[in-house]
């Protein structure tokens, strides 16, 4: 604040300023404790609890690896399936509601009130919305992602948001392949997150969509099968579906393993490391040589795969197949 000669006043007032600003206002007392001191020490204080703070623990709820338990298989019985996600969804309301009160909770005690401040900022900077995106998991790892760059490198917060799971769902980027271009996270990255209207034009967001083209999110590892007699045979003469562990779909002959996918038991390649019935952790970021192989892996690492479901997805998850 600043006085009608232009000289900064440090005073009690400009203090609750300051705390109204980089805080979420004050407890008794705080501004005049700040005001008992200089302007930089108060700020450098601020600053200081922010960068020193501990990461808060995460709710209960939040799991590592995160269980997808809309997985479904080829013999899951469509009741099954129905059922697992209405269960699925009352579930993510819960836990989106819990979520809500975690950050409030956070707001409230914190003792770095100045990241929370800047992690509602990004919040509001970087927009999504739990009307399209229900997975509550992944609406927690963006949280965590902005409370952990908050006061950090822009560049770095911006590539960690553009493969943020609830940021791909929410602008269609996990959908974009090269043959068809979604443009709507990079014309939202070129208008609202970046450069601002009239500092681009319409061929930027046409080669931002496409360079962006391929990251897709995995989905994650689900409930173990269940036991029980296994599915009918396909009638005579169709297709066959089994899958074994070496080769994939059984009677084929496993092809020669791709340039891309590095030697056996690299950081590119994905194994079971869980025991039975746990379910793998979701695979990280990589590239492949085609966008989806339509398949999953169970979480006993069998091979037996299944169709993908269609919003079934890990949050974080993320990788990206092969450039446009």
């Amino acid at each position: 604040m600043r006085s009608a000669t232009g000289q900064i006043v440090w005073d009690a007032a400009a203090a609750s300023h300051l705390l109204s600003r980089a805080a979420f206002g004050g407890a008794p007392g705080e501004a005049d404790r700040l005001a008992a001191g200089t302007l930089e020490d108060a700020v450098d204080s601020l600053l200081d609890a922010a960068a020193g703070a501990p990461t808060p623990p995460a709710p209960d709820w939040v799991r590592d690896p995160w269980v997808n338990t809309e997985r479904r298989y080829a013999d899951t019985p469509r009741e099954e399936s129905s059922a697992a996600h209405r269960a699925t969804q009352r579930r993510y309301d819960e836990e989106l509601n819990s979520l809500r009160c975690w950050w409030l909770g956070e707001m409230i005690g914190t003792p770095a009130p100045l990241r929370e401040v800047m992690t509602l900022f990004w919040h509001g900077h970087f927009t999504t919305a739990t009307g399209k995106v229900r997975v509550s998991q992944a609406i927690y790892q963006q949280n965590a992602t902005l409370r952990r760059l908050a006061l950090g490198n822009f560049r770095e917060l911006l590539g960690e948001v553009t493969r943020d799971a609830a940021m791909m769902m929410y602008l269609d980027l996990e959908d974009s392949d090269r043959s068809n271009p979604n443009e709507n996270y990079a014309r939202e990255l070129l208008e609202l997150f970046t450069l601002g209207i009239g500092r681009y034009g319409e061929p930027d967001i046409k080669e931002a969509a496409r360079a962006l083209t391929g990251w897709t999110l995995d989905a994650p590892p689900g409930p173990p099968r269940r036991a029980g007699p296994p599915p009918p045979a396909p009638p005579a003469g169709s297709p066959a579906t089994a899958w074994s562990p070496r080769s994939g779909p059984t009677g084929t002959t496993p092809g020669p393993r791709p340039s891309w996918a590095g030697p056996a038991g690299s950081a590119l390649t994905t194994s079971s490391t869980s025991p039975r019935g746990t379910g793998r952790p979701p695979r990280t970021s990589r590239r492949s040589s085609s966008r989806s192989s339509g398949r999953t892996t169970p979480p006993d690492g069998s091979g037996a795969g299944s169709p993908r479901p269609s919003r079934a997805r890990a949050a974080g998850s993320v990788r990206r197949s092969a450039p446009c």
